[in-house]
C-alpha cells in the first residue's frame, strides 16, 4: 500500500487512502454474524413487523455497530466548511504520523537486521553510517 506507478512515486496520504479501503473490504468481506444476540427472533416476534424497534434496548445496545469510513464523507448534503475527501485523508494522515508508536520489534529480529546492516555496510567498505552535515 501506498506504492504508485510501479514503485515510483511512494504517498503516505495513498497508504492511508488504501488502508481505509482494505478496512471496507473486510466488513464487506466478513459476513454477517447470526445468532441470538445479533438476530434477537424473540424481539421480533413479540413486537412484530410493524412495530417501533428504536426504543428497544437491544436496539440501543447494538445500532453502533457498523463501520464507518474516516477518509470517505458519504453525507448527502454537505454543510458550508465540510472538509473533502482530500483534507479529511491529509489530516488522517498527519494525525497518524504525529502520533503513532510503534511497537518494539522482537530482539531476534532486530539482531537479524544488525547482521544484514552489517553485511551492507562492509559490501560499500563502511563501518558505520555517514554522519548527515
Amino acid at each position: 500500500v501506498g506504492i504508485l506507478y510501479h514503485g515510483w512515486v511512494h504517498s503516505l496520504d495513498f497508504m492511508v487512502l488504501v488502508d481505509e479501503v482494505i478496512e471496507m473490504a473486510k466488513v464487506l468481506t466478513g459476513g454477517i454474524q447470526i445468532n441470538d444476540e445479533t438476530l434477537p427472533l424473540d424481539l421480533i416476534e413479540r413486537l412484530g413487523p410493524k412495530a417501533n424497534y428504536l426504543s428497544e434496548s437491544h436496539t440501543f445496545k447494538h445500532f453502533r455497530k457498523f463501520w464507518v469510513p474516516s477518509v470517505f464523507d458519504r453525507s448527502f448534503v454537505k454543510k458550508e466548511g465540510t472538509k473533502d475527501c482530500e483534507q479529511l485523508l491529509n489530516d488522517k494522515t498527519i494525525e497518524i504520523l504525529r502520533t503513532h508508536q510503534p511497537k518494539p520489534l522482537p530482539e531476534d529480529l532486530v539482531k537479524e537486521l544488525k547482521k544484514m546492516e552489517k553485511t551492507w555496510l562492509d559490501r560499500v567498505g563502511l563501518k558505520e553510517y555517514p554522519k548527515k552535515q
